[in-house]
C-alpha cells in the first residue's frame, strides 16, 4: 500500500514556505480588493464560453442549481469516522440536471473516500483520496463515470477524467492564480482537456463558480456534468470535516 507521509509537527520546509507564500499572496490580493481566481485554461478564448454555476455555495449542502441553460437540484454531505488510530473521511453527492445541452434527465451519484492513520502529531495517508461518480439518464444506468484521485505532491493535486456520451475529458486540479506568486496548496479549481488540449474548466474560488465550457458541442454535456460534480466535491484536504455523517445506502 502506498503511504503518503504527512508529519504535522515538523512538516516539510518547502511545503510550509510555499504555502505561507501563497497565503501571503492571497492576503495581498484581498487587501487590494482583487477577487482570487484560478489560472485560466490554456485554450483560445474563441474555443470556450464563460458561464456561471449558481446555487452551490461553499456551505450549502442541498438546493437548486443552474448552469448555461441547464437546471437541477442536488444534495451532499461529508464527515469523518474515527476507529482507533484510523480516521475515515467520506462524502457523497447526488444531483440531477436537465435542459440546456443536457439530454433528458441526467443524474449523478458520487462518493469520496480517504483514510488517514494517525499517532500523536504524525499522520499518514493510508488510502489515497478518491472521488467517483456514476450516471443515469432518465432513470436508466448509462456507460458513463467520473474518476478523480489525489496525486502525491507538495500540493493537494488531483487528476482524473469523465467519460460521458462517448467522450472522455481529462481533469486536473489547478493551483495557479494571477493573484498568487507561488500558487495554492489546495485546488482553486479544475482544468478540462481532451487529446492533450485544454478545452475548459471550473473556478471554485467564489460562491458563484465561473465555468469555462467548450464551444465544441461534442464535449458540452460531459463538461457540464463534470463541473457540477466537481463543485459538489467536498475535499477533506481543502476543507476538513467536522464529525460523522449519515450517508445514503451504499451503491
Amino acid at each position: 500500500m502506498r503511504l503518503l507521509l504527512r508529519n504535522e509537527l515538523l512538516g516539510d520546509i518547502m511545503t510550509i514556505a510555499l504555502r505561507t507564500a501563497a497565503l501571503l499572496g492571497a492576503l495581498t490580493a484581498a487587501t487590494a480588493c482583487t477577487p482570487l481566481e484560478m489560472e485560466r485554461p490554456d485554450a483560445p478564448p474563441s474555443a470556450m464560453e464563460e458561464a456561471m454555476l449558481a446555487g452551490i455555495g461553499h456551505n450549502m449542502d442541498d438546493g437548486a442549481l443552474s448552469l448555461a441553460g441547464a437546471t437541477g437540484f442536488y444534495t451532499r454531505d461529508a464527515g469523518t469516522e474515527w476507529a482507533g488510530m484510523n480516521s475515515r473521511h467520506e462524502g457523497f453527492a447526488r444531483f440531477t440536471i436537465r435542459r440546456g445541452d443536457i439530454d433528458g434527465d441526467l443524474e449523478g451519484r458520487c462518493r469520496s473516500e480517504a483514510v488517514d492513520l494517525s499517532h500523536g502529531s504524525v499522520s499518514m495517508r493510508a488510502r489515497p483520496l478518491s472521488y467517483r461518480c456514476r450516471f443515469e439518464r432518465d432513470g436508466e444506468r448509462i456507460d458513463a463515470h467520473l474518476e478523480l484521485e489525489e496525486k502525491p505532491a507538495w500540493k493537494d493535486e488531483r487528476q482524473g477524467y469523465i467519460f460521458l456520451g462517448g467522450r472522455r475529458i481529462d481533469i486536473r486540479s489547478t493551483h495557479g492564480s494571477p493573484q498568487l506568486a507561488y500558487g495554492s496548496g489546495a485546488p482553486l479549481g479544475y482544468t478540462f482537456s481532451a487529446e492533450g488540449q485544454d478545452i475548459g474548466g471550473i473556478d471554485l474560488t467564489n460562491e458563484f463558480k465561473k465555468v469555462y465550457l467548450p464551444r465544441d458541442y461534442a464535449y458540452r454535456e460531459a463538461a457540464i456534468a463534470a463541473s457540477v460534480a466537481l463543485a459538489l466535491f467536498r475535499d477533506v484536504d481543502a476543507e476538513g470535516f467536522d464529525g460523522a455523517f449519515n450517508p445514503p445506502d451504499r451503491e
